[in-house]
């Protein structure tokens, strides 16, 4: 029977079966940490931290002195600045950092998930194309390897058996060209514990992501989904939302359920390049993180509808003017790692849940 090997930092330390199953669990439930990477004391990308979340910040060995300094003051849950050799850090842990997953079978074990990253379908080379396992091998956290290659940002779950993606990051020569749609889906059910893939169209070359999920439709929960409305002159991105309702609103979910969509209204964009999608949010423990892009009736407007959408979390807005411009968000920015297992991790939705 063809195996699959499980590593643990450089090393083999046990060899499952191919049916291994895995699961991941939805962004809603409790995390035990968020991972992001310090681009640079002058680096435009880099946002500042909420308060919000207990968080990892990896850094260079020649930034970590102001790392430190900044994270002092950074909140009751803190910052843990990790020195790390990675050459040219990319500050996307959403495509770069491994995914987090539990075993079915063992559901308390905790495995770092490797889609092998490939500079998003080799459009924008970086020294990243390892960091996944880097990163799991200085954590000492148990590898998987996925044998399809796949961006973070462009796969959706629910938590509930569903998972909604776009085929133009993934179903594509640039990042699996010799894998038919039934072979990936098959690989995406097994390491993310998945029992129905939807997808959408997508838009293939506008930006570097081939149109990642994440910027397009969110889970709100099981069954309820959010759409990013882009404003009536966007071209493409205008088709390509258009599109994904089509599809949307006529799927039913792994547990045979129709979908509620609901639209967030985009900002209007002084720059084509500029990507001002509300739906690029990350949930936290307790805490909705949204992004703001100075336009101040659209993001009041955005920050009601998200706190109608999460009743018990409260909507913190970041201003991100200079990622939005680089096809990034808040979402793209972050990686969480999930606490405990599916027995012990209920959605964490109270504000005062840590």
């Amino acid at each position: 029977m063809k195996s699959l090997s499980l590593q643990l930092g450089l090393g083999v330390v046990s060899t499952l079966a191919s049916v291994h199953a895995f699961y991941m669990p939805a962004e809603s439930e409790l995390h035990e940490r968020t991972i992001m990477a310090w681009p640079g004391n002058t680096h435009p990308y880099y946002a500042g931290h909420t308060g919000s979340l207990s968080l990892t910040l990896l850094v260079s060995s020649e930034q970590a002195a102001d790392a430190q300094n900044r994270a002092q003051h950074s909140g009751q849950y803190g910052v843990k600045v990790t020195v790390t050799d990675q050459y040219d850090l990319e500050p996307w842990m959403r495509d770069t950092a491994p995914l987090f997953v539990f075993d079915e079978e063992q559901q308390s074990d905790r495995y770092g998930l490797d889609f092998s990253f490939n500079d998003w379908g080799g459009r924008f080379p970086s020294n990243n194309d390892n960091f996944a396992r880097k990163f799991l091998a200085d954590s000492r956290i148990p590898l998987v390897k996925a044998y399809i290659t796949a961006d973070g940002g462009a796969l959706e779950i629910d938590g509930n058996g569903t998972l909604i993606a776009a085929r133009t990051p993934i179903l594509d020569s640039n990042r699996n060209p010799s894998m038919s749609q039934k072979a990936i889906e098959k690989e995406l059910q097994r390491v993310l514990g998945v029992s129905k893939v939807i997808w959408i169209p997508g838009v293939k070359n506008p930006d570097v992501l081939d149109d990642h999920i994440d910027g397009l439709a969110r889970f709100v929960a099981p069954g309820k989904i959010v759409l990013s409305r882009p404003t009536p002159c966007s071209g493409v991105w205008a088709e390509a939302y258009y599109e994904a309702k089509r599809v949307l609103s006529q799927a039913i979910d792994a547990e045979g359920r129709s979908f509620e969509l609901i639209d967030l209204p985009e900002a209007p964009a002084d720059n084509a390049y500029m990507i001002t999608s509300y739906v690029n949010f990350y949930l936290v423990n307790g805490a909705v993180i949204s992004p703001a892009f100075g336009v101040p009736e659209f993001d009041e407007a955005a920050k009601d509808i998200l706190q109608n959408l999460f009743p018990d979390r409260k909507v913190v807005q970041v201003y991100i003017p200079e990622i939005a411009l680089s096809d990034g968000g808040i979402h793209c920015m972050t990686q969480q790692i999930p606490a405990g297992g599916k027995e012990n991790n209920p959605a964490c939705l109270k504000a005062d849940c840590r």
